[in-house]
């Protein structure tokens, strides 16, 4: 399934801010508008407030909330009433939120916030700017796209948020002041030169599971990609077909396979990439990082096997240039102030990196 994004909307009932939106995106394609530049993945640490919080519990209640969609019968759910105590001001303009109503959490719920505490934040989680909070349903009605997500947290523990504008937009849960990931986010607001989200090329290459080295053999027509993408919506035609056998020809890989390629997602990065000026050209020479950027499960609906994985970056006298990545992670220049990093050195960072 889709996960909620695009239109950013106010939750009154704890005062965050949450994210709900319809989408007939085909749905044979990697997520690459989770790579891109967008409001709802929208990490400008300028406009961002971090403070690490504890959250403590002070009474619980059950109180009314709207049934379903048009309907102005309620039903009664659990809440938590907390108050926050704060630890540390990380970015240096956080203000400490006053005693708030909650939703409860279940004992499934629990369990995955708690196991998420004990889990590193990995590639995937500052690739995609995963910032997020564990979610629950029923306690917002519907809208036409279904249940509406209203975000909460566990009371009794510690907690990175985030504040954009004055409304809580995540709540990162973590095991104290000590936590690596408290100290990711020290590291991003001090004056140092690299971080999570700011890397040289040999750090973010590194983090690549493997590649391929392809040419575009033959360009389908935006017919045929649209015949494609929009099979599933009935007129019949095989989702298969114009995979990469057909349309790719494979130099090179490491730890990566060319038939788990597809034509429709090298069109859907280029045009995620390069908006509508992009045209596909016969014998196109491309490099394919591979590494699968898979959203942490708070209780939300996630992309699933459309989390990216493949991208697709054009190779030009023999270099790339690291802006055609599509990433929430900066790539920082050289020494030399150059964007471009050249293939052969690109492959030898994630071979010796993967050596299996």
């Amino acid at each position: 399934m889709i996960r909620f994004f695009a239109l950013a909307v106010t939750l009154s009932l704890a005062g965050w801010s949450s994210a709900s939106a319809c989408s007939i995106e085909p749905s044979t394609t990697q997520w690459y508008y989770s790579l891109s530049p967008n409001d709802y993945t929208n990490w400008d640490t300028s406009t961002l407030s971090v403070g690490l919080i504890y959250s403590i519990e002070k009474k619980r209640k059950n109180r009314n909330v709207p049934r379903i969609y048009f309907d102005e019968s309620q039903e009664k759910k659990p809440f938590v009433k907390v108050e926050y105590e704060l630890i540390e001001d990380i970015s240096g303009d956080f203000s400490l939120d006053k005693k708030q109503w909650i939703p409860a959490l279940s004992e499934l719920e629990i369990d995955r916030e708690l196991e998420l505490k004990t889990t590193s934040r990995d590639f995937a989680y500052w690739d995609l700017r995963d910032l997020g909070a564990p979610f629950v349903y029923g306690y917002a009605g519907d809208t036409s796209c279904g249940l509406s997500p209203v975000p909460t947290h566990l009371p009794g523990q510690f907690y990175l948020q985030f504040k954009k504008d004055g409304k809580t937009i995540g709540m990162e849960i973590v095991t104290g002041p000590e936590d690596p990931f408290v100290e990711d986010w020290r590291r991003i607001y001090s004056d140092a030169p690299t971080s999570k989200i700011k890397r040289t090329a040999k750090s973010y290459f590194t983090e690549i599971s493997g590649y391929q080295e392809i040419e575009i053999e033959i360009c389908p027509t935006e017919e045929a990609l649209d015949e494609i993408s929009y099979g599933w919506a009935g007129k019949g035609v095989d989702p298969g077909l114009l995979r990469s056998v057909n349309v790719f020809r494979q130099y090179d890989a490491h730890n990566s396979e060319i038939e788990n390629l597809k034509i429709i997602d090298f069109d859907a990065y280029q045009k995620t990439l390069k908006k509508e000026k992009w045209v596909c050209e016969d014998g196109g020479q491309y490099l394919v990082l591979d590494k699968h950027s898979e959203e942490i499960d708070r209780g939300q609906w996630l992309t699933g096997d459309r989390a990216p994985k493949h991208r697709y970056i054009k190779i030009e006298n023999g270099n790339i240039d690291t802006n055609d990545i599509l990433s929430h992670i900066t790539i920082l220049p050289n020494e030399n102030g150059s964007i471009d990093v050249s293939v052969v050195q690109v492959k030898n960072w994630i071979r010796e990196a993967n050596p299996n």
